[in-house]
């Protein structure tokens, strides 16, 4: 290499150079070279100047490689922190949960694609608290408090929370509210102080739905174990019921019976007392002609069997229409009826009866009868009759062995429910199970008067009962002295 150094005021070569090292630190990036001027001696002082500049140099190239070295550390960090935010994001936006960062004023400051898609919430709105917007007005309240415990009391919180935001259930195709879980911390500043909250969300939807299929399953089965109870239940109410309708059966063709010959005696005394009358006349006139009183006590005795046999006709009726009848086993007809006269029609049937066996029979009104002002009612006057038929049959049974023979029949009313205490000499029996069945008078076909109760009486002087047989009173149909017939 050839240097050639000139100097610009005489034009002389220089004889002499001075190297000089550019180092920036302990490396070493170049070399200068200085030729010396020949018209003057290299003294301290040149010697000194030349050390000056050396470091003068040295401290520019060191700040300058400094600088240049700072611009790449800052490019490489610029360039690595991209890349770690291109990472983070990406991560981010892969993951299933949904990525938060809220500030303590409750402004979003960043949030995954899943987030927003998850929550249904605005990418372009930032004002603060916009979260609470999300979710059911129920559940405000709730996000309200938890909201107080993280930025308030800074405590770490897991919580569920159902939103605004619908998904479509396939099994009922309905459209139910999304369920999350939303699991919140903090991050801090330096010098401990609240910086933001973040945290993550997962739907829950699904599991909220088996949550709530499950327990309409257990709902569902206990209901069938339920149903199957009462199915065992009513299975052994209709073997009850089933054995209680046998017995009804039995009852009512006890009853039936009898009261089918309850009318017998009656229609065989008239008949008895047609025939002797007739028998009487043959043998004792001499004329074909009836006297008129003869003819007036037959077509009585005709009556009385026509009578007993209407009565037996309807028994019979009431057989043939058995599966019509309700749980009182008969049925009930109200027509517009004056009492008496029901009265007078049942007893006419035991005229010629009460003749034969020197009974006494009167009948009247009880002043209860007449103070209520009783005239027109609407009763079923063939089931009155029934009922007057068989105290009458007892009561003509166990008085005609008697010494003194009467029976009193009378008719008594009132606008209140007996026993009233108004002095009645009568003894009430109530009706097992009465108040568990619907009162019939309140059905329109017994019309829309005044209510009132009607009671009718047989007072005989036969032996009556003992306490003991009182109380077999209406139990199934029995006798009370097993001799009596």
């Amino acid at each position: 290499m050839k240097l050639t150094c000139l100097l610009l005021s005489f034009g002389e070569v220089s004889k002499a150079v001075v190297i000089l090292p550019l180092a920036a630190g302990e490396v070493v990036l170049g070399l200068l070279f200085l030729g010396l001027n020949p018209r003057r001696a290299y003294d301290e002082d040149f010697d000194g100047f030349i050390k000056l500049l050396s470091r003068q140099l040295s401290t520019s190239l060191t700040a300058a490689v400094l600088i240049e070295q700072a611009k790449l550390k800052q490019a490489e960090l610029s360039k690595n922190l991209a890349e770690g935010q291109s990472r983070f994001k990406a991560l981010t936006e892969l993951n299933t949960a949904g990525l938060f960062y809220i500030s303590t004023t409750g402004e979003v400051l960043y949030a995954n694609e899943t987030w927003y898609e998850m929550t249904g919430h605005p990418k372009n709105e930032h004002s603060e608290m916009s979260f609470m917007n999300l979710v059911m007005e129920e559940d405000k309240p709730y996000l309200e408090s938890e909201w107080h415990n993280l930025a308030e009391l800074r405590i770490p919180r897991t919580f569920e929370l159902r939103l605004a935001k619908k998904w479509h259930h396939k099994g009922s195709d309905t459209w139910k509210n999304v369920w999350i879980l939303a699991s919140c911390s903090h991050e801090k500043n330096e010098d401990g102080t609240l910086k933001s909250i973040m945290g993550s969300t997962s739907d829950i939807s699904l599991l909220k739905q088996a949550e709530e299929d499950a327990n309409d399953r257990a709902m569902l089965s206990e209901q069938l174990a339920r149903s199957q109870e009462e199915a065992n239940e009513m299975q052994i109410r209709s073997t009850v019921e089933a054995e209680e309708a046998r017995k009804s059966m039995e009852q009512f063709m006890d009853i039936t019976s009898h009261e089918m010959r309850n009318p017998l005696s009656a229609i065989i005394q008239s008949a008895d007392g047609i025939a002797s009358s007739l028998l009487e006349f043959q043998g004792s006139s001499k004329t074909a002609v009836l006297s008129d009183e003869l003819v007036e006590s037959n077509l009585e005795a005709i009556q009385i069997i026509t009578l007993c046999a209407q009565h037996q006709g309807r028994i019979i009726n009431d057989v043939l229409t058995l599966s019509k009848l309700d749980s009182s086993m008969l049925a009930v007809s109200p027509a517009p009826t004056q009492p008496w006269v029901a009265v007078k029609g049942a007893l006419k049937m035991f005229e010629g009866e009460l003749l034969a066996n020197g009974i006494d029979l009167e009948f009247f009104f009880e002043a209860s009868y007449r103070n209520a002002g009783v005239d027109w009612v609407m009763i079923d006057p063939s089931r009155v009759t029934q009922i007057l038929i068989n105290l009458m049959t007892n009561a003509i049974k166990f008085t005609r062995t008697e010494a003194e023979r009467y029976i009193k029949v009378s008719v008594g009313g009132s606008t209140t429910k007996p026993p009233n205490g108004e002095g009645v000499n009568l003894e009430w029996f109530p009706s097992r199970g009465v108040d568990s069945k619907r009162d019939l008078t309140l059905d329109s076909e017994w019309g829309a008067g005044e209510q009132i109760y009607l009671y009718f009486a047989v007072r005989d002087t036969g032996r009556g009962l003992s306490g003991e047989e009182k109380t077999r009173l209406f139990r199934r149909f029995a006798v009370s002295v097993s001799s009596w017939t």
